[in-house]
């Protein structure tokens, strides 16, 4: 028998952690120099989606993202700008290298922070071990989260496709839950999409299926 616990707890959004207040003549590379960054890299505490917010019409330019995602591989993500609002990457970055904006200048001032969704690293699993797996997720204070499974490897793919658990016991809830799997995905990961409650998922899996 194999046990695995994580544990989630996001911080508020923060919609100028990478980047301060810029704007750019021309397309290039804004300055990483919000709270979060260190040495011209953000770093956080677990894999968020990241903000780009913009007072104008960025919507004709298209801004790029680079940096880690939750299992440390690089990764990189091109998204269309804002219209005097917010948007936001589907990756999960732990950590920001670079930010570039595409196909020119800025039109308003543009910051880059974190949102209020994040996701724990993946948790893998014996896929030669038995198909059972028992779930369990336990919540202190406020926090909405999801389990997501992928039969990706998260080592080698960048951004493995994840999916919501079939169970809707397990998805977009508020409470203590239990769950399972009738079959061994590759990995697991606890998702967080508001709150600033800690959750915790407990995974355990049959012992080697193997002869």
């Amino acid at each position: 028998m194999r046990q695995i616990v994580s544990s989630l707890q996001l911080s508020a959004a923060v919609d100028n952690a990478v980047c301060l207040d810029q704007t750019r003549a021309t397309a290039g590379a804004l300055t990483i120099d919000g709270g979060n960054a260190v040495g011209g890299v953000a770093i956080f505490n677990a894999a968020y989606v990241v903000t780009v917010t913009s007072t104008g019409n960025d919507s004709t330019r298209t801004y790029t993202i680079t940096g880690t995602n939750a299992a440390g591989n690089a990764l990189s993500e091109t998204i269309t700008g804002p219209n005097a609002t917010t948007v936001s990457t589907t990756g999960n970055f732990l950590t920001v290298t670079g930010v570039s904006v595409v196909g020119g200048g800025t039109v308003g001032t543009v910051r880059v922070g974190f949102g209020s969704s994040g996701v724990t690293a993946p948790l893998p699993l014996d896929i030669h071990g038995r198909p059972d797996v028992s779930l369990q997720v336990t919540v202190t204070g406020t926090v909405t989260w999801t389990v997501q499974q992928s039969l990706d490897n998260p080592f080698t793919v960048n951004m493995p496709t994840y999916l919501n658990h079939p169970d809707p016991n397990m998805v977009a809830q508020t409470v203590n839950r239990q769950g399972n799997y009738a079959y061994v995905p590759a990995t697991v990961r606890l998702r967080v999409t508001s709150g600033t409650g800690r959750a915790t998922l407990t995974i355990i899996q049959s012992g080697d299926n193997r002869a």
